[in-house]
């Protein structure tokens, strides 16, 4: 038998089933490009969300650096403050120090030359009053020659006549009474003269206690000095000490 042709009603419903079909199809292809439309919206937001995180992120860092940045600034600030406040105050105290012992050296000194000038005025003295005293004994070495000059006479054969020996014994007791004058002159002098070469001796002993003062007192004023320019407190503390010395010197010279 001859094949016929497609029947019109079944040309009919596949025309229908295709252009059913074709819309379902145009359709889907509308849902994919919607999704992909989303899908890249999405990955948009992500990233820029992902960008905002990083920029907080790093601006958090930038503002942490920063806070540690001003802080270790200000403690270095404020340890460079309290290294200067403590050199100030370290500087400024051995100012003073070396000003007081500025002022118990010139007092020593003045006190050193003071003894030192007696000492050597009573000791002139001294001097004198020795040369006084040779000079009383040496009159009386005259005297005591006369005396025997006058002893000699008296026993001689030519003093026979009562009113020579008289006169001989007169002058005999006259000296004896000069030479006991001049012993008790002589012994009035000699201790006045001892007694300024005593005093003399004494003047001279506190003389080397003040000086002795003045060089500690001096050493102590260096040392301060030099201690400000290289902060060595241990060379303060040396001139701490030398003053001590040598204010013991000077109270020294002063009660003895």
């Amino acid at each position: 038998m001859e094949e016929l042709g497609p029947e019109p009603h079944e040309l009919f419903e596949s025309t229908e089933h295709y252009a059913h079909k074709a819309e379902h199809g145009s359709h889907d292809e509308g849902n994919i490009e919607e999704c992909v439309h989303d899908q890249r919206i999405g990955e948009h937001n992500a990233q820029a969300e992902q960008l905002e995180e990083g920029g907080r992120t790093h601006q958090s860092a930038v503002n942490s650096t920063s806070e540690t940045k001003s802080t270790s600034e200000f403690k270095s600030k404020d340890k460079r403050a309290g290294a200067e406040l403590k050199s100030k105050h370290f500087a400024t105290k051995c100012a003073i120090t070396a000003s007081i012992l500025a002022v118990f050296a010139a007092i020593s000194s003045l006190l050193a030359g003071h003894y030192a000038n007696e000492a050597v005025l009573k000791q002139t003295e001294a001097s004198d009053k020795w040369a006084y005293y040779q000079a009383k004994s040496t009159k009386a070495h005259v005297y005591e020659g006369d005396l025997f000059v006058l002893q000699a006479l008296n026993g001689t054969k030519d003093a026979k006549d009562k009113a020579q020996k008289d006169a001989i014994m007169e002058s005999m007791n006259q000296i004896q009474d000069k030479m006991e004058q001049y012993q008790e002159e002589k012994d009035d002098i000699q201790r006045s003269a001892e007694s300024l070469e005593n005093s003399s001796h004494k003047d001279m002993s506190e003389h080397e206690d003040f000086a002795l003062a003045v060089s500690c007192f001096q050493i102590g004023i260096v040392l301060a000095s030099v201690s400000i320019l290289i902060h060595g407190r241990k060379l303060y503390l040396g001139s701490v000490a030398a003053g001590l010395i040598g204010l013991v010197c000077l109270v020294l010279g002063v009660v003895t």
